[in-house]
């Protein structure tokens, strides 16, 4: 069974929210990728996330 709940205390050095090495901010590499997007850079592009394009 994995174990899903942070790791260690917020605010620590050690805090860790999947147990792998932090890589930015509290998020291990693959999690920051997640967590951490690209905004859309043109107004096209956010038309097109609202579903009005």
């Amino acid at each position: 069974m994995r174990r899903r709940f942070p790791y260690g205390e917020p605010g620590a050095s050690a805090f860790r929210l999947c147990g792998r090495p932090v890589a930015r901010g509290v998020f291990c590499a693959a999690h920051a990728e997640i967590a951490y997007q690209r905004r859309p850079q043109s107004a096209e592009m956010l038309m097109q996330l609202a579903g009005l394009a």
